[in-house]
């Protein structure tokens, strides 16, 4: 079943997830990322690029991709 969240409360939700749980971390892990409204895109990689600085000031933060 597909799942759907607010860009925020997505990746919020990384910081509580087990080691083991994939993440977001580039546009392509989100299906139809492309039929998404430009404005949308933009704000959601923004948010993955600011994710990644939060995740190397705050090593708890970084999970592994499995």
């Amino acid at each position: 079943m597909r799942q759907y969240h607010h860009v925020k409360c997505i990746f919020d939700t990384f910081v509580r997830a087990r080691p083991t749980t994939k993440i977001i971390t580039e546009p392509d892990d989100i299906r139809g990322f492309d039929d998404l409204e430009e404005s949308d895109q933009q704000s959601i990689t923004e948010t993955i690029e600011g994710w990644f600085v939060l995740s190397i000031n705050c090593p708890a933060v970084v999970k592994e991709k499995k």
